[in-house]
């Protein structure tokens, strides 16, 4: 398995980061199910780190448990989407404009580091690997909001909206096009300019909820 992927080492959370993976990649669809044995054969572990795995993705909504049936992977529908985005759209600038006002030169640095990375990843086009950096580099911002509580909410929209963002990619523009929004933010919370930082944030997200909103009202992915 892919470096990229930073297993964790915790067998449930190894087992958590792969079936996330296969969710978001597409190799689990929308619909499937997914069985503790079989799971564990394939993954070469037992049931127990598996149903423990299972049980993290239903807390964020990406399986559903089925009575006496193991889980199935939950669908990508309007109403999930507008929930998640409508709360992103407010938590998430709100984070970057708390954020802001804390950062340090180390943060700015880091900042830096995880853009370099995002960009090579985009070069790169490996899905894995721009998850982790396209994660790396939001976190960078939000992680110095001041608020456990409000960085709590946010990872756990985040990794909801994750197959979204993967669907987006259909017709969300350019790779470049991308990258300059992710520049743009990042400029501005380096110049300290809180309030822009937190309205780039915003269009940022924006675009991508409208784009993942047409594709799914058209049927353009699986529900």
């Amino acid at each position: 398995m892919e470096a990229s992927l930073n297993l964790p080492r915790s067998l449930a959370d190894q087992a958590a980061v792969l079936l996330r993976e296969e969710i978001l990649a597409g190799s689990l669809q929308p619909g499937d199910r997914i069985h503790l044995e079989g799971t564990a054969a394939r993954f070469d572990m037992s049931p127990i780190p598996i149903r423990e795995a299972l049980r993290m993705l239903a807390s964020e909504g990406l399986v559903l448990p089925l009575p006496q049936r193991g889980y199935r992977v939950t669908a990508a529908t309007v109403d999930d989407l507008d929930d998640t985005y409508r709360l992103r759209l407010m938590l998430d600038p709100m984070a970057v404009r708390l954020a802001v006002a804390n950062f340090d030169e180390d943060d700015r640095v880091h900042l830096r580091e995880c853009f370099g990375k995002l960009v090579e990843s985009y070069k790169r086009d490996e899905w894995p690997s721009h998850r982790v950096h396209h994660r790396n580099f939001h976190f960078a911002l939000y992680s110095k909001c001041g608020s456990p509580w409000l960085l709590r909410f946010v990872s756990m929209l985040w990794e909801n909206s994750d197959r979204y963002q993967r669907l987006s990619r259909a017709g969300r523009g350019s790779p470049t096009q991308r990258l300059e929004e992710h520049r743009g933010i990042m400029h501005a919370a380096l110049d300290g300019d809180a309030e822009e930082a937190a309205q780039r944030m915003e269009d940022h997200l924006r675009l991508t909820y409208r784009t993942v909103r047409g594709l799914v009202e058209g049927n353009g992915v699986p529900s």
